[in-house]
């Protein structure tokens, strides 16, 4: 009798110690699995981050972008600006030539018409 109850009381303390120490391995498993989602918030934040950091470098981009043509758009306009008032004076001062040689054409033809019929 005696052994039969060392016997069952060993195997009750194993037993005793086996159902005490599932809890504390489960509860282990539970910090296990919280650390593993911490990390998958962390790594989530990061890629959040980064992405982020992607959009701002593609924004930047595409407003330096945006402003190097404005300012080309501005510099071919003022330069056809230019052309243009060039041509017109051009115009201009061939037009006062044209008008002034054919007055002083009209002019000397008219004077040799006087002298003709005198």
């Amino acid at each position: 009798m005696r052994r039969n109850l060392i016997r069952f009381v060993l195997a009750g303390l194993v037993s005793a110690g086996v159902s005490t120490a599932a809890p504390l391995a489960r509860a282990g498993a539970g910090d296990d699995m919280k650390q593993a989602g911490d990390s998958t918030k962390a790594a989530a934040g990061n890629a959040a981050d980064k992405a982020q950091g992607a959009g701002e470098a593609t924004e930047d981009t595409a407003k330096k972008a945006g402003s190097a043509t404005e300012d080309s758009a501005k510099q071919a306009g003022s330069a056809t600006e230019d052309a243009a008032k060039k041509a017109g004076n051009t115009t201009e001062e061939g037009a006062k030539k044209a008008g002034k040689a054919t007055k002083d054409t009209a002019k000397s033809g008219s004077d040799k018409a006087k002298d003709m019929t005198k």
